[in-house]
């Protein structure tokens, strides 16, 4: 037969109404903070495919801009090559000035020599 502490210790041990209607809260509150948890996920997956397409423009948006700088870096090179081929052309022609100037001094003094040997006045 069970006895009063028997009885205290079942009563201790079973759910009252108060307990139960506090666990109805308590699981009211948590189906509610779950539903606000779910459309967050919710969100959180929008904006993450949001990001996704975003990346992805931003990938053929570099890979065209590497194909303009390649085709930039192919101009740049001829543009360099043109350069240094017009610097030796110049390079060459002021040569060939020097050699000129300097024939055309030598015959300039040998006409002088001559006027002075045959006598011919030279008006400058």
């Amino acid at each position: 037969m069970l006895t009063t502490k028997d009885l205290q210790k079942i009563s201790e041990l079973v759910a009252t109404k108060k307990d139960v209607r506090e666990i109805k809260k308590t699981t009211s509150t948590l189906v509610s903070d779950l539903s606000v948890v779910k459309s967050e996920v919710g969100e959180l997956k929008e904006t993450t495919d949001i990001l996704v397409s975003e990346v992805s423009i931003i990938k053929v948006e570099v890979k065209e801009l590497k194909e303009t700088t390649d085709a930039l870096r192919e101009v740049v090179q001829s543009l360099i090559t043109a350069v240094d081929h017009l610097a030796k052309t110049i390079d060459d022609l002021r040569l060939e000035y020097a050699a000129i100037k300097f024939q055309l001094d030598r015959h300039e003094r040998w006409i002088q020599q001559l006027a002075k040997k045959v006598r011919i006045p030279l008006e400058i």
